[in-house]
């Protein structure tokens, strides 16, 4: 095997990700002969793209012809009379054999690979013109450090400085420490453009999460998200620390409030979102109390603390896999066995390449605290069942072959958790909002419980009876936000609340949320027109002057003018004011699109 071909194996082995297990190697018979008519001709095939085809014979017209297969889909090249490699190498470049999920595109460098340049090039690019800068060079060298984090001794090595002294001899050489003192610049630089964004912004929901590393050291994140001027979602890391022993709530809180304190931004925070734990809860209740005191509690804390819904889902789930959890332990150690090897792992590619399985998706290792990677490991695993027989013949040390019973209950938990993995990706979104998305994708989850909790299936029923108990354990309150940020979209507004939340919920529970979700909304509703009562006093003051003119106007009227209008005034019907938002609610929802952007809709509309 060749040792391009090992390297890229070896890489995909050492990676949590679904790897290509099709090898794409030439079978001995057909490099014996390709090698002795290029020897015929006077030269050697030393392109890559070899490895990834094989000449066939195949029927064509009538007649059978010669032709290049690929080895990892069934895609057909004409053998060219020059050798040339060009149709093949582009195929290789694209071909979703080898370009699967998780995997990186064969490194073939193309013309406009080398010499086009990206934003981030061409903004740099534009100092050149400028004549050469020590300091620019020295900029771009700390971002280089930060992005691809390399050592900064690198600075130091003799080539690397050969290397810059040759593209321009006024370089100047430094040392690692000014290095470190270039980054923590850029880092400072880079603070102070955020910082400066983050002033501008009015209200600031937050992310926080927490997770223990394999040197049980604690870690916290916390994500600041907002919407800019242009309507445009953005976040923002503004902390990624080590947080000490023990995790408790106070503690967790004083470290969230004391980051908000350094950015200035305490007074900004309207949500924040933690994982379902009781240390949060107690943290999140720290916090609200704090911006409480100091009058800084937005919306009355009603929709301050959220629980996170993939969080939630996640638990949900993985109370119900634990009832096939022997079957999915038992093809846990069936793929670990294998990527433990790259031998086992060629194996296993020539038996699926012999049964002419399709190996595009690989297999895939899970983590046992995230149950959308445990489905995929399932979904993967379950194509090769044949290949995982075959395979237990040739290996005397394989003991881990799963049982006809583990293959159904695999194929048929799969079958059934796809809906729960496809809510899960939507949710999981970051760059786009989602939570005006997820209150339908509730509905569907606990109809998919329901319709389990039917099944023919024991363990199928078991799995949903589990789930299902979850599910109404910590959903049994409605959360307000995602009802709200429903409403908020133009295409649901109330409808939606109406059409889920029996469906939810029991008659009479839904209809209290029901009745919650309008104060609730009126509730955020007055606290931004009093927010914004300044304004509005400031154009009512201008109208009160409009109105002084009029009245000095009809004075110098005649007098059946002025008897005219006070009869005009006593005789129109008063009609109460509608506020804004009783009429959003009383407009038409916008069409039912799958591509909608909520923001850009109220962008416009504001």
């Amino acid at each position: 095997m060749s040792e391009s071909v090992t390297k890229n194996l070896s890489d995909a082995v050492s990676e949590n990700e679904p790897i290509e297990i099709d090898i794409g190697e030439e079978d001995n018979e057909t490099n014996k002969e390709e090698e002795s008519n290029s020897q015929k001709k006077g030269r050697r095939r030393t392109s890559d793209v070899w490895l990834y085809v094989k000449r066939v014979k195949v029927k064509e017209n009538g007649e059978e012809v010669e032709k290049y297969r690929c080895n990892n889909c069934p895609s057909l090249f004409s053998v060219p009379k020059q050798g040339t490699t060009s149709q093949i190498k582009r195929h290789v470049k694209f071909c979703t054999g080898l370009v699967g999920k998780g995997q990186k595109k064969i490194p073939f460098a193309s013309a406009s690979s080398v010499t086009g340049t990206s934003a981030i090039e061409e903004n740099y690019l534009k100092t050149i013109s400028s004549g050469y800068n020590q300091n620019v060079v020295r900029k771009i060298m700390a971002k280089m450090m930060m992005v691809h984090e390399y050592p900064f001794n690198m600075v130091e090595h003799i080539w690397f400085n050969i290397l810059l002294k040759v593209l321009n001899p006024r370089y100047e050489r430094i040392s690692r420490n000014t290095m470190r003192s270039d980054v923590m610049k850029v880092y400072e630089s880079a603070k102070e453009e955020v910082k400066l964004l983050l002033k501008g912004t009015n209200r600031i929901s937050l992310t926080s999460d927490l997770w223990t590393s394999n040197q049980n050291i604690g870690y916290m994140s916390l994500t600041a998200h907002f919407v800019d001027s242009d309507w445009t979602l953005q976040k923002r890391i503004i902390n990624f620390c080590q947080l000490e022993p023990p995790h408790t709530g106070v503690v967790i809180s004083d470290a969230i409030i004391d980051c908000l304190i350094a950015w200035g931004i305490e007074d900004k925070v309207s949500t924040i979102t933690l994982d379902n734990a009781s240390a949060n809860d107690v943290a999140a209740k720290t916090i609200m109390n704090n911006f409480q005191v100091r009058d800084k509690l937005y919306f009355k804390g009603l929709i301050f603390h959220v629980r996170c819904c993939a969080h939630i889902l996640n638990l949900v789930v993985q109370d119900g896999i634990h009832v096939i959890q022997d079957a999915i332990e038992n093809i846990r150690c069936n793929v670990t066995y294998l990527k433990k090897s790259l031998s086992r792992m060629y194996k296993f590619g020539e038996i699926a390449r012999q049964l002419s399985v399709p190996t595009s998706k690989g297999l895939a290792l899970d983590v046992a605290t995230r149950w959308n990677f445990t489905y995929v490991m399932l979904e993967h695993v379950f194509v090769y069942q044949k290949v995982f027989e075959q395979y237990a013949t040739r290996d005397a040390n394989y003991k881990w072959l799963p049982s006809e019973d583990d293959w159904f209950k695999t194929a048929k938990a799969c079958e059934y958790l796809k809906k729960f993995y496809d809510v899960t990706q939507i949710i999981s979104g970051s760059s786009y909002p989602t939570a005006n998305l997820f209150l339908i994708d509730l509905w569907k989850v606990k109809e998919a419980l329901n319709k389990g909790c039917e099944s023919e299936f024991y363990f199928l029923k078991d799995m949903a009876i589990e789930m299902r108990k979850k599910f109404d354990k910590y959903w049994e309150e409605c959360d307000m936000l995602l009802a709200v940020a429903a409403v908020l979209d133009p295409r649901y507004k109330m409808k939606l609340i109406n059409f889920c939340f029996p469906k939810i919920y029991c008659f009479a529970e839904a209809q209290i949320n029901m009745q919650r979700v309008h104060r609730v909304l009126y509730t955020i509703f007055e606290s931004y027109k009093l927010e914004n009562s300044s304004g509005e006093n400031n154009r009512m003051n201008d109208r009160s002057q409009l109105d002084k003119s009029d009245d000095l106007i009809d004075a110098k009227g005649s007098e059946g003018q002025a008897e005219f209008k006070i009869f005009l005034e006593s005789t129109n019907a008063v009609e109460p004011l509608k506020s804004e938002l009783e009429i959003y609610l009383e407009e038409q929802t916008t069409s039912l699109i799958d591509k909608f952007d909520a923001l850009e809709w109220w962008r416009l509309n504001m």
